[in-house]
């Protein structure tokens, strides 16, 4: 049986970014500081906010387990040859892949615009030069968190598209107050749907969480400047298709 893993992950390397960023950058570059946390602009995340209350019971659990399960790949440095062999190890042919570190790390809310794309860009060309030791096995998922200028959002979006990449990565949480279906990020659902095709998108209220008017997120989903053919995808089958509704 053949087996595509749709949410696979690579480990990114200590002096990734500062390698990577670009030069107007590189003294502000995120820097792993410690396994898995990074620190970017003085905020140690994972954490959308900044944050970081992972307990120390979670990170002496994680610890364990990659001692037990992962100990060979974390050796090699979690390579992209490293990931291969794990893959043959799980017989997986293919694996969509997305950061660790890297999540949280552009979608910081008070980032400057062009610092927090420039991030990303950093992320995208890195991993796909890793992914270059088999491009068809190793499928690269561009980032695409930094949310801050949505123009600058959607030029990246038109960059990695160019450069082979098949799929985008958001996070959830509103950016300078602003949730995914604020109508400043428009250009942005446009330059994505000529991306992937409006076939693979999914609508979500997200109801009830207070970060959003209700019933605002529906209505400003029916008014999307998209053909009126794409919004029955997205808000009906689309969704009827992927939870097998009948």
């Amino acid at each position: 049986m053949r087996i595509i893993d749709a949410d696979g992950h690579v480990m990114e390397p200590k002096g990734m970014w500062e390698d990577w960023i670009e030069p107007a950058f590189k003294a502000r570059a995120p820097r792993v500081v410690k396994e898995a946390r990074i620190d970017v602009d003085g905020h140690l995340v994972p954490r959308p906010d900044g944050g970081n209350q992972v307990s120390a019971g979670m990170q002496a659990a994680f610890k364990t387990k990659v001692g037990e399960f992962l100990a060979a790949y974390h050796l090699a440095g979690y390579s992209a040859e490293a990931q291969l062999k794990a893959m043959d190890e799980a017989g997986i042919e293919t694996s969509f892949l997305y950061p660790t570190q890297g999540l949280y790390a552009a979608s910081i809310d008070d980032l400057d615009p062009a610092f927090a794309i420039a991030i990303c860009r950093a992320y995208n060309n890195w991993v796909l030069e890793y992914c270059k030791v088999n491009p068809r096995r190793l499928r690269p998922v561009a980032m695409l968190t930094a949310l801050h200028d949505p123009s600058l959002a959607v030029g990246e979006a038109t960059r990695v598209a160019g450069l082979g990449m098949r799929g985008v990565f958001i996070r959830p949480n509103p950016i300078r107050g602003r949730p995914l279906d604020d109508p400043a990020y428009e250009p942005y659902v446009r330059e994505v749907l000529d991306f992937i095709g409006e076939g693979r998108l999914l609508f979500a209220s997200d109801y009830p969480h207070p970060d959003r008017k209700w019933p605002e997120t529906v209505d400003n989903a029916r008014a999307l400047p998209i053909s009126d053919r794409a919004k029955q995808k997205l808000l009906w089958e689309n969704p009827s298709a992927f939870y097998g509704l009948r």
